[in-house]
């Protein structure tokens, strides 16, 4: 049975106001792409910080709802708007519901 939690993070990727619409292909079988939802992140890298006396760099990051891809991987690829990312990291959240794959443009 689904949690709140579970209903809550479905919710919010069905929610086109938060999520955009994606397509991923992982990069051991470029053929086999799916559609995904996702909500993009914009992150401050805090070691180039203005506090540091550099300046900031944003990275950019998309949360993917874990029941909509398995095991990402490095190299996996996302198009999102036309844009094409490739996924240089991933990590799940604590309640093991979204992967947050960090991303680079392509």
């Amino acid at each position: 049975m689904p949690t709140a939690f579970d209903m809550m993070i479905q919710a919010a990727f069905a929610d086109p106001n938060i999520a955009s619409s994606a397509v991923y292909a992982p990069f051991a079988n470029s053929t086999a792409t799916m559609a995904v939802s996702v909500v993009m992140v914009a992150q401050e890298d805090i070691s180039a910080s203005p506090f540091a006396g550099k300046a900031s760099k944003s990275q950019i990051a998309a949360d993917v709802a874990a029941t909509q891809i398995a095991q990402p991987a490095e190299g996996d690829r996302l198009t999102v708007a036309s844009k094409v990312y490739t996924v240089a990291a991933f990590k799940r959240d604590a309640d093991r519901l979204v992967w947050r794959l960090q991303l680079r443009e392509s």
